[in-house]
């Protein structure tokens, strides 16, 4: 609707809370209904370390299932991507500029949260990171953030199926960071990477369902 999250932080890159909540409540309501779960880029990553969280205990929440897709899985290996060339200069910035505007609005609400100061210096989204979500969140800097959050650290705890799909080329995704089978380990988890896709960008001819920059055959 527009309006601001009006608890302190609204959510980050593994932020479960808000899923946990909807999840328990879907199934008090439907208790034998099966769940499956879907997500993209940041959603992508808070459902797959929703269920490393979970574990076996996902079954007694009859989730069935997940697809993910554009994960940034690791986001210390990627956190350059978004700082440099072009990605920062048509995407960071832009989005950067509105994170310090809802930061401006929540020091009105919490002014002993997180220094304000220090957040309008910040230059790169990983800055922010640093000086708004490591503080409001209680980490102990961007680092620790992105490794208690970053899914790819809880591949091997996951046990319910999950398909995982991300290109190559993401933008904004380091390609050698991208989860292999050793991440993944004895998990239910299916790895599809394409050579083509960009962020969210897989795309189809809709006069020919063949013609697919998503090849579902292919598979790593």
């Amino acid at each position: 609707n527009g309006e601001d999250n009006l608890s302190l932080g609204s959510y980050h890159l593994g932020f479960t809370n808000d899923l946990k909540h909807f999840v328990t409540i879907v199934h008090d309501r439907y208790p034998n209904l099966p769940i499956y779960l879907s997500g993209f880029s940041l959603g992508g990553n808070v459902i797959l370390k929703y269920l490393g969280e979970l574990g076996d205990s996902a079954r007694d929440f009859n989730i069935a299932g997940a697809v993910c897709t554009c994960v940034p899985f690791d986001p210390v290996a990627s956190q350059n991507k978004l700082a440099t060339g072009f990605n920062r200069a048509v995407y960071a910035e832009n989005f950067l500029s509105t994170l310090k505007a809802k930061a401006e609005r929540m020091y009105i609400r919490y002014p002993n949260a997180f220094d304000i100061d220090e957040v309008r210096k910040c230059k790169t989204i990983g800055d922010f990171d640093d000086k708004f979500i490591a503080k409001v969140f209680g980490f102990k800097g961007k680092i620790d953030y992105y490794l208690k959050t970053g899914s790819k650290w809880w591949f091997n705890k996951i046990r319910i199926p999950s398909i995982v799909i991300n290109a190559r080329d993401d933008p904004f995704i380091d390609e050698d960071s991208l989860p292999t089978d050793d991440d993944v380990g004895i998990a239910p988890v299916r790895l599809i990477y394409q050579e083509e896709g960009g962020h969210c960008g897989f795309i189809a001819n809709s006069k020919s369902y063949e013609d697919y920059t998503f090849d579902s055959n292919k598979t790593e």
